[in-house]
């Protein structure tokens, strides 16, 4: 597959649209694209604009003097998404609006983190990853789990009791399988925050692309039930919260409208294996209302480390857990995008986990790469919902724990890897590859 046409963290990388999947869009308000149409991460959507007004202001009517139309998106921080008339503006609804919005900027396109080539292993040679038994658990793939050797996470599973029931992690991202057998036990009420129906309908938070899904398991997949896999967090239940449609893709707003639910839901920990560039208040402003909510987040830092290597938002945003990818030998993943933010590594290389028991978007148009029920993918995004799952076993313990010191406990026990040259935090790796038994045994 050439590497320009894929699903990206970049705002200049592209995926070609999915063919015959009828049912889905990519963003609200924007209809399903025809097969030739590319989706470009970070790309301003036509005739779709943000608004945040300023406190005490005039609430946004439904139709607006130039005829744009308004609806209220955010309540809790008065945020709007707004449709443009034709041939207007951005620039011409900031002067409609004048000083009594906060901010007027363009909804964009934003993407789960990885491209295809790379959740699919292209690119990290014919070395298969190290087959490791776990002895204690009777869950029959889980010796396919080299992260659970590598990170501690059989001990750190022992060591919390697998995490607490009352606690809840947020799987932002395409949805999930709410009847996977080794998930569909902890799932929690969810959210279908893209403004667009999928395979199951407008209001299901099921998932059409598997990317969530996988996700999901690798945080909390339920261990010893004789089935599958082993989650790092096995006991700590799930919300699915729908944020990209079947291909990936999904709105800034979008993002933003799944943060906020989920923080005022119950939401411990909320888990984003997405990402886009450029400045974009309302997504900045919603991970700060969720910070504000006592809730830990935790964001792929992408997987552009090989080509272009732009700056990731929500991963960049202060207080953020911005989580980069390893590979088996604790070797920093060529893909794996690197900056200042980054937090720590993680497994990320060849991870195996749970799929959708149907049909999806990923298992229909990887060429069989990506299967049904449980399948490998690389990729941060990997990476993101195993630390996630860590912070639910540290929240499980810890239910008092601010989400910053969350973030200094998670950085303070990481294992500083030969990879980082005798550092103590480094771009690629930042404060080293986790260990999960340390975190929560400090």
């Amino acid at each position: 597959m050439n590497r320009k046409l894929q699903l990206a963290l970049a705002a200049s990388v592209v995926v070609s649209a999915l063919a015959g999947c009828s049912k889905t869009a990519l963003v609200a308000g924007v209809s399903q694209p025809s097969d030739s149409t590319a989706v470009v991460a970070g790309k301003p959507i036509e005739g779709s604009a943000v608004v945040r007004m300023k406190p005490g202001r005039t609430r946004l009517g439904a139709t607006l003097a130039s005829g744009a139309k308004s609806k209220l998106a955010i309540d809790a921080l008065d945020i709007y998404e707004v449709t443009l008339p034709k041939g207007k503006t951005v620039a011409d609804l900031k002067k409609e609006l004048g000083d009594s919005a906060m901010y007027v900027e363009a909804n964009t396109t934003f993407t789960m983190a990885d491209p295809v080539d790379t959740l699919t292993g292209q690119g990290l040679g014919t070395d298969a990853p190290p087959v490791v038994p776990v002895p204690g658990f009777n869950d029959p793939m889980s010796d396919k789990q080299w992260g659970i050797a590598n990170t501690h996470q059989a001990e750190a599973i022992a060591a919390s009791k697998g995490g607490s029931d009352k606690v809840t992690i947020a799987i932002v991202d395409t949805g999930i399988d709410l009847g996977h057998p080794d998930l569909k036990d902890k799932i929690v009420k969810g959210y279908n925050a893209t403004g667009v129906s999928g395979l199951f309908g407008f209001g299901s938070p099921a998932d059409d692309n598997g990317h969530g899904t996988h996700c999901a398991g690798i945080a909390a997949a339920i261990s010893n039930n004789g089935t599958g896999i082993v989650g790092m967090a096995p006991n700590c239940r799930i919300m699915p919260v729908r944020v990209l449609a079947g291909m990936g893709s999904g709105s800034l707003l979008s993002v933003a409208t799944g943060i906020t639910w989920a923080a005022d839901h119950g939401a411990d920990v909320i888990s984003m294996s997405l990402g886009g560039a450029g400045t974009m208040d309302a997504l900045g402003d919603a991970v700060k209302y969720a910070l504000s909510k006592n809730c830990v987040i935790v964001a792929a830092m992408g997987n552009s480390g090989h080509e272009q290597n732009p700056v990731s938002f929500p991963a960049s945003y202060p207080g953020v857990i911005a989580v980069a990818a390893s590979d088996w030998d604790d070797n920093h993943a060529f893909f794996s995008s690197y900056n200042k933010y980054c937090s720590v590594a993680s497994p990320g290389c060849k991870i195996f986990a749970s799929t959708p028991t149907y049909p999806v978007w990923l298992t229909k148009n990887t060429g069989g790469h990506i299967t049904n029920n449980y399948s490998w993918m690389s990729g941060t995004s990997m990476a993101t919902p195993l630390v996630a799952g860590l912070c639910g076993l540290i929240r499980s313990q810890h239910p008092g724990m601010k989400p910053a010191d969350v973030k200094a406990l998670l950085e303070r026990t990481a294992d500083k890897v030969p990879d980082m040259g005798g550092a103590d935090w480094t771009e690629r790796l930042g404060h080293g590859r986790i260990n999960a038994l340390k975190a929560v045994t400090l």
